[in-house]
């Protein structure tokens, strides 16, 4: 596996207070704690660990430098002064895992979160703003058809793995240059489990009677069955050119890999051991012509109306807690960085008092 090294950047403008040193007070700011917290922030971003299931490879940003680049920007507050700042970053990345606008594309998503959310314990900094490409957020609610698995629901850890296992398999592919259209790459941000359901064919339901009068079997497992798997796949990218049906792009993706995604999907447990084939719809068009009859001889549309329905009231739901989840962990990280910062003013602080007492010791003692 070969690495890459590259620079990116971006930009973003300070408002300070109107004082003589304004200008060495803010380079004294981004250079002792904007830049080391925005470094580990970026390199704490969830899109940045374990984004390649093929060979492991990730990317490291190595170094943020932020300087000043002018003072063309206008300040929100009268008098007091703007600054236009730019970051600079270098980053390690595999290249057979990404392409350059892939990184650049989580630069700027990780660009925005940061310098909107980071803690600032300057007093000069009045305000601070990410003036780079911002990000387009994308949706798409998925049903996934799996063929060959157990008769029976999936446990937690099944639909979880299931998910997992689809984030992985998109990353890697949106993650390369061309995927999709050239230039274009998507990041995604996370795959969440919705609904499931799980449909017995009539062959397989007449084995499973031809097996019960030979009493060669006793439970309703011994026969392979469908599974119905629905989710919402979240994701950004940064146009152009524009993304008008992120389901369709998701659907094309299933459709060209399939063999690739059961490969990977087989091995995550026995539940999907035995799975011979995967396709992907929209979770909508679920609804037309399912033509699968259940044990009455119904339409199996009724249950799956109630699994588009139930999307269409969980997506919202789903969507407010991974955004108050993401805003948390943002939250989370700024806290961490504000502590250890003023655990190491307080070390120094002490570490001041430690040499006074001693110099004034030092001082008593050649008095006698």
């Amino acid at each position: 596996m070969s690495t890459t090294t590259n620079e990116f950047y971006a930009t973003s403008s300070f408002e300070t207070q109107a004082t003589f040193d304004a200008t060495q007070q803010l380079e004294a700011y981004l250079a002792n704690e904007f830049d080391p917290g925005f470094r580990n922030f970026l390199n704490d971003l969830p899109e940045l660990n374990g984004v390649s299931y093929t060979d492991g490879g990730g990317m490291e940003v190595t170094f943020v430098t932020s300087s000043i680049v002018d003072m063309s920007c206008t300040p929100q507050t009268a008098n007091n002064y703007c600054y236009n700042v730019r970051s600079n970053f270098g980053i390690n990345y595999a290249s057979e895992s990404f392409s350059s606008e892939y990184v650049s594309l989580i630069m700027a998503s990780g660009s925005n979160e940061y310098i909107a959310n980071s803690f600032n314990s300057s007093s000069i900094v009045a305000a601070q703003q990410y003036t780079g490409a911002i990000p387009r957020s994308l949706s798409a609610n998925i049903t996934l058809t799996l063929v060959g698995v157990p008769n029976q629901p999936m446990k937690e850890s099944e639909w979880s793995a299931c998910a997992n296992t689809m984030g992985q398999f998109l990353r890697t592919d949106y993650s390369r240059a061309g995927a999709i259209s050239d230039q274009l790459v998507i990041s995604i941000r996370d795959v969440a489990f919705v609904a499931q359901m799980t449909v017995q064919g009539e062959k397989e339901r007449r084995m499973l009677q031809l097996r019960r009068r030979n009493l060669e079997a006793t439970s309703v497992n011994d026969a392979d069955a469908t599974l119905y798997y629905s989710s919402i796949i979240r994701g950004e990218y940064l146009p152009p050119p524009e993304i008008n049906d992120f389901d369709d792009v998701v659907v094309e993706t299933f459709v060209e890999n399939e063999n690739e995604f059961v490969e990977i999907l087989q091995p995550q447990g026995d539940f999907f051991a035995g799975i011979s084939s995967v396709s992907a719809n929209e979770t909508s068009a679920m609804m037309v012509d399912s033509g699968e009859k259940n044990e009455d001889g119904d339409d199996n549309n009724g249950v799956l109306i109630g699994i588009i329905v139930g999307v269409v009231v969980i997506v919202i739901m789903i969507g407010l807690f991974a955004y108050a989840k993401r805003k948390l962990w943002i939250k989370k990280k700024m806290k961490q960085q504000s502590s250890a910062k003023q655990q190491e003013s307080h070390l120094e602080s002490l570490k001041g008092t430690r040499t006074m007492q001693a110099s004034k010791t030092s001082n008593n003692g050649a008095n006698f």
